[in-house]
């Protein structure tokens, strides 16, 4: 074990290659999930209506908002596979 005294680890920080970023915005509503920090998807929701309307109720799917905003891929997920 190191001595935290001396020795401050950096924090890890993940490689992510070139290909894999952009799988990430090709394919950006593969990775969708319903749901985020609570908030129901309103991006789910567009990318798959039958699907969101089994999962949501009818005041969730009111107040959806777009919670994947942050993510690369988000502008173009119209286009998305």
């Amino acid at each position: 074990m190191a001595c935290t005294k001396h020795f401050q680890p950096s924090p890890s920080r993940e490689f992510v290659p070139q290909a894999v970023k952009n799988d990430r915005v090709k394919y950006f509503n593969s990775l969708l999930k319903p749901w985020r920090g609570g908030e129901a998807s309103k991006e789910f929701l567009e990318a798959y209506p039958n699907k969101a309307k089994k999962i949501f109720s009818q005041k969730e799917i009111k107040s959806a908002k777009n919670v994947w905003s942050d993510l690369s891929g988000h502008a173009t997920r119209k286009k998305s596979l």
